[in-house]
């Protein structure tokens, strides 16, 4: 529609109006916005206008334009509260949470019962794990307006965060109820179902989520992760290269003139770069397969995180690692490396180097040994041990505190071993005082930047304990003992019901009976260590 189109009049503004209200709930965002637009060259301060602009700008993910034209509607009127939700819509996409809480907390002022605020107020106070508040907010909306779907939608998913995942499948389906066509129901439903291990039912929540949208990125990726959370990695990978459609990795790609390489062209004697894209655990995790392409007749180059650089030169096959940033040769193709399972048709039988691809340095190791043998002076097996997960979204459920892994293991025998990153000396000294157990700290490493440190010390370890985090993919790739304590909701590389892992198989699984239960995985581990 150009503008040529728009008839305007005074007698006709109102029509113009419906007009695009029409097109935008349609989906129709820019012809609304050419009608909007139309209107204000006319008639500037129309404030109505002004903040339905504003709302498809937002619609459209150009949130400071929205920004500036909803702060500018409400300068004229600020006594309609849906424009003070609405603007703290824009700044929740903004990640300016507090500012859009504010905004939240003005509507519900001027507005006690304008339900959508206390719904768009609770989902920032999720993301602020403010849960108690989110669910207050929640519980209110849907007391105002107990027909709207979305608010069901986002009461689900702060119930999922929490744990509560049974009451979360509730809250979806009450929101299913009342529209059956929204995907992001079926896609949290999916997902609540996955927590709870019914695979299958996940999986049908999803496809039904697809059939109604689908370009849904999220309900491909989630079908995928169930998918391999169940062993079933040839679909499983295919679907999960979806992820480059989700907001999560719309930073992370990368584009290149040079074709994507995903099984398909023959590599002998062709250069490929490829790239790890994700976390370093990722990025331990699935370096294996650098020989496995090498092996294709490529030579490979390997793009990995500069901290890595020296470990990751202890792989066997022929390539060369660089760290991003630097100038790159010329290469042929390209592979994100969490693409190769994909490219090289892996399932689970045909893993690489499961037991164990990386090598440690062994001047360090020596060092390190020497050390710890000074501090060991009733030789007692060495116990390297890490307890914490960053993980944004997980890290509540991975991470168990010191001191109750260390009490309920009770083993005297082990001299442990800190293996852990971040701040934890309080927590070190406070298991000390409290239990009598010394956690060795060798705080000449720097367990987060030096990794071939962190290397050393795993290797002069007898045996590691862990929690689901750098840690665990570190040992495995060295090939080192180790028991990987799992929450009751796995990340999907471990799997189901499994004591091992195809992927390393130095580990052995320990999963928790319930959420939040450690105390079932730890004494299942205790018996282990006792039987030897």
């Amino acid at each position: 529609m150009g503008d040529t189109e728009i008839k305007l009049n005074q007698n006709n503004i109102h029509e113009l109006i419906e007009e695009a209200l029409a097109l935008y709930h349609a989906g129709n965002f820019e012809d609304a916005r050419l009608i909007y637009e139309k209107i204000l060259q006319e008639n500037p301060n129309n404030y109505d206008v002004l903040h339905l602009l504003g709302v498809v700008y937002s619609s459209l993910k150009n949130y400071q334009q929205a920004l500036i034209l909803i702060t500018k509607a409400i300068s004229i009127n600020c006594n309609h509260a849906s424009f003070h939700s609405n603007l703290g819509n824009v700044f929740r996409n903004l990640g300016r949470n507090s500012e859009a809480i504010r905004s939240y907390d003005q509507a519900i002022t001027l507005d006690p019962k304008y339900a959508p605020a206390y719904s768009n107020r609770g989902v920032v106070l999720q993301a602020e794990g403010r849960y108690p508040e989110a669910l207050k907010s929640f519980t209110n909306s849907i007391s105002l307006d107990p027909k709207n779907p979305d608010t069901f939608n986002n009461f689900g998913n702060a119930l999922r965060d929490l744990g509560k995942f049974h009451e979360a499948v509730a809250m979806y389906d009450y929101g299913i109820n009342l529209n059956p066509n929204l995907p992001e129901l079926f896609t949290g439903r999916g997902s609540a179902l996955a927590d709870l291990k019914c695979i299958p039912m996940a999986v049908a929540s999803y496809e039904r989520a697809i059939y109604l949208m689908p370009s849904f990125p999220e309900a491909h990726m989630n079908k995928a992760h169930a998918l391999l959370v169940n062993g079933q990695f040839e679909e499983g990978f295919e679907l999960y290269e979806w992820r480059w459609r989700t907001p999560e990795f719309s930073g992370v790609a990368r584009s290149f003139l040079e074709p994507l390489w995903l099984g398909v062209q023959p590599l002998s004697g062709k250069t490929i770069l490829l790239q790890a894209e994700q976390g370093i655990g990722d990025t331990l995790q699935f370096c294996r397969y650098v020989r496995a392409v090498s092996d294709l007749g490529a030579h490979v180059i390997l793009e990995a995180p500069s901290k890595l650089v020296k470990l990751l030169k202890s792989l066997d096959g022929s390539y060369e690692v660089v760290s991003p940033g630097g100038a790159l040769t010329k290469f042929d193709y390209f592979c994100p490396l969490m693409s190769l399972p994909l490219a090289l048709k892996t399932n689970l039988y045909n893993i690489p180097l499961s037991k164990g691809y990386l090598k440690a340095d062994q001047k360090k190791v020596s060092q390190i040994q020497e050390e710890l043998r000074l501090k060991n002076p009733h030789s007692k097996k060495l116990c390297g041990i890490s307890w914490l997960s960053k993980a944004a979204k997980t890290g509540l459920f991975r991470s168990i505190h010191l001191k109750d892994l260390i009490s309920i293991l009770d083993m005297d025998d082990l001299m442990y071993v800190n293996l852990q990153y971040g701040e934890v000396d309080q927590e070190i000294s406070q298991v000390a005082k409290d239990l009598g157990v010394t956690v060795v700290n060798l705080d000449f490493v720097n367990k987060y930047d030096d990794i071939d440190g962190l290397a050393a010390i795993i290797e002069a370890c007898d045996m590691v304990i862990s929690i689901d985090n750098t840690i665990v993919h570190l040992a495995g790739a060295l090939g080192k003992d180790t028991h990987l304590l799992l929450p009751y909701v796995p990340d999907w590389r471990w799997m189901l019901n499994r004591k091992d892992s195809p992927w390393y198989q130095s580990l052995r699984l320990y999963r928790q009976p319930a959420v939040f239960d450690w105390g079932g995985a730890l004494e299942n581990l205790k018996r282990d260590l006792y039987n030897g």
